[in-house]
């Protein structure tokens, strides 16, 4: 039979002494129960070196951490478990009477230090038991891990142990707990007041946007009204524009600043809501645990979430006030400063996805960091994978780079009708990787950057109408040709198309004869995106012009082959 070590014997005189010390007490009938329920700290085993460690935890608070010699998990783990039973046996609760309170004395609490065999215990000592309780030995594998000696160690845990026990002893004492009940309900009271004052600024902003949208609406049902004589010059019609359209893009800066403010509040309170739920659990030694594992487990990761989207809200309003500020400020020619009604927010709106795409990317790898997975981990994995997509990951960077320079270098923007490869249409949306246009069959197209080989833009700054019409080759040229300049100068002077035409007539005569038709061709230039209502409109004048002047048409309308 082996020869008990002293390890062995300072082990068993601290469970006699604890057994002993639940025995006894004062004259009033006093029970302390010691707890069997396995340590909190016992996942945290570590191997460092050659020694075996674990933490001591108190109220979710590591105090320090105990060592053993070698690859000793399962004796470290049963210490571990012995010592914070001892710890919660002191900071338990009895029944004294009809009286609830601690088993210890928060006022008389102290912890002695008894030397043994070259060892140390600490000991638990209060006027109210006549038997000091050991809490825990500090071993030599204890002082050599801390590179100190027994002494020094038994010492410093002492300094540790104190104020932590005193501590937990006084948040169970019945007044603190009124003290702390009293203060979660004026901080409950705090929330409650400044989640109603928010409400009410949330529901301002709302209502705010709401009357910006119907004012938008309405304007949007009706062109605006030209004022000035009829031969105002062509420069004044463009400056005109411009402000027109400065008026018309603020409501809907407004409305968007607001929608971010709104969202941004809304989760500031949630988060202040979860920081003070959390908070006020622990305030109490019961809920305490709770709190430690609401705070760092699921919902930490919530709070990552929410913390996310807040600095996602908070950067869209600073990329609405640039934009709108480089409105403010921006000068150039007439024709540059309307382009940039188009350019900012579609370069705002890039930039917002991006600045979204980085933001949901880093917390995604902190929710990986918060759950247990080590970030050195996350980017080897990611490095593996990329490495095994790299076709994929290459076309998705010439992608980035070709709609950085398409917003830099301006080619288009959203709003603009281009033509991208052979696809035509209105670009409904542009990101820093697709571009997505709607065609005149109401089709999306999805276009990556990486595959446009050319673009047409057909809105940039201005647009054009090639006008052709055929008339009758009997007919007399002339007549022909000033029916058609009569239709494009009476929609010239008509208030609801005069912003539409920049230049009515740029050049117009007689572009080819045969025997079939007399081709009347005019060229007109028009406000951006506004040739296709032109063109519309123009053909229903040239009609009644040529009705009016008794011409006929030609055998064929010519259309846009004729002039390709």
């Amino acid at each position: 039979m082996p020869k008990p070590t002293a390890m062995a014997l300072l082990r068993a005189l601290a469970f006699a002494l604890v057994l002993a010390a639940a025995a006894s007490g004062p004259a009033e009938a006093q029970t302390l129960t010691l707890p069997s329920t396995a340590p909190s700290s016992s996942l945290d085993i570590r191997q460092e070196g050659v020694y075996t460690t674990a933490p001591i935890v108190l109220d979710d608070t590591e105090l320090f951490r105990v060592a053993a010699p070698g690859n000793a998990a399962t004796a470290i783990a049963e210490r571990v478990t012995v010592i914070e039973g001892a710890l919660q046996g002191i900071t338990s609760e009895i029944q004294v009477g009809n009286l609830t309170e601690t088993a210890y004395d928060p006022a008389t609490f102290t912890v002695t230090i008894v030397p043994v065999a070259g060892q140390a215990v600490l000991l638990a000592v209060d006027s109210r038991h006549r038997e000091p309780v050991p809490i825990l030995t500090v071993t030599t594998a204890d002082a050599a891990y801390n590179q100190t000696t027994v002494d020094a160690l038994a010492k410093t845990w002492q300094g540790i142990l104190k104020p932590a026990i005193v501590q937990s002893l006084v948040q169970r004492q019945p007044a603190q707990l009124r003290l702390n009940i009293q203060r979660v309900l004026i901080a409950t009271g705090v929330l409650l007041v400044l989640t109603l004052f928010v409400g009410a600024i949330i529901v301002a902003l709302r209502r705010r946007v709401a009357v910006l949208q119907a004012a938008l609406e309405k304007r949007d049902e009706t062109a605006p009204a030209a004022e000035g004589a009829d031969d105002e010059d062509v420069q004044h019609r463009r400056r005109r524009l411009l402000a027109f359209a400065l008026r018309r893009l603020a409501p809907e800066q407004r409305m968007r600043a607001y929608g971010a403010i709104a969202d941004l509040l809304i989760w500031a309170l949630v988060l202040l809501w979860f920081i003070g739920v959390t908070w006020a659990m622990s305030r109490f030694a019961q809920t305490a645990t709770t709190a430690h594992e609401l705070w760092h487990g699921a919902l930490g990761v919530a709070g990552i979430w929410i913390v996310a989207a807040l600095l996602n809200r908070t950067f869209d309003v600073v990329i609405q006030r640039a934009a709108a500020s480089w409105h403010v400020h921006y000068s150039a020619a007439p024709e540059e400063r309307a382009r940039q009604l188009l350019r900012v927010p579609t370069v705002a709106n890039a930039l917002g996805g991006f600045k979204t795409f980085l933001i949901v990317f880093l917390a995604a790898l902190a929710s990986l960091s918060q759950v247990g997975f080590s970030l050195g981990s996350v980017v080897t994995i990611g490095g593996i994978v990329a490495l095994g997509v790299s076709l994929a990951a290459q076309n998705l960077i010439r992608d980035f780079v070709n709609g950085f320079l398409i917003l830099f270098e301006d080619q288009y923007v959203v709003g603009d009708y281009v033509t991208i490869n052979t696809e035509s249409g209105l670009v409904e949306n542009l990101t820093l990787r697709i571009t997505q246009i709607r065609d005149a069959s109401g089709n999306l197209i999805t276009i990556a950057h990486s595959s446009i080989v050319s673009v047409a833009n057909h809105s940039r700054h201005w647009s054009r109408v090639d006008y052709v019409v055929s008339a009758d080759p009997a007919a007399n040229p002339d007549a022909a040709v000033a029916a058609v300049r009569g239709a494009i100068e009476s929609m010239a002077s008509d208030p609801a198309w005069r912003e539409a035409l920049i230049q009515p007539v740029e050049w117009i005569g007689i572009d080819s004869v045969t025997k079939d038709w007399l081709a009347v061709r005019a060229a007109i230039r028009t406000a951006p995106l506004h040739q296709f209502a032109v063109r519309r409109e123009l053909n229903a004048r040239v009609v009644q012009a040529f009705q009016a002047a008794k011409l006929g048409f030609g055998l064929a309308i010519v259309g846009e082959d004729y002039y390709h």
